[in-house]
């Protein structure tokens, strides 16, 4: 897998996670703070999936789909 940076921060309340990718091929993979770690653990998952399946370099699956999928292999 590619090189990813993960961070904690604050984030919107509705906003588990995101991930950016970044022009060297790395993702910064931002945490939500205000979750559990259990919650954590389970949206780092979620976006290293996103990762995996190349989710930010496909652009014929709708967001629904690249979100199940994504949750699916959690």
């Amino acid at each position: 897998m590619e090189n990813y940076y993960v961070r904690t921060v604050k984030l919107p309340g509705s906003v588990r996670g995101v991930t950016i990718p970044n022009d060297d091929g790395t993702f910064n993979v931002f945490i939500n703070s205000s979750l559990s770690p259990e919650c954590s653990n389970d949206t780092l998952n979620h976006e290293l999936n996103h990762i995996k399946k190349d989710h930010f370099y496909e652009d014929t699956k709708s967001i629904e789909v690249v979100e199940t999928e994504a949750d699916d292999s959690i």
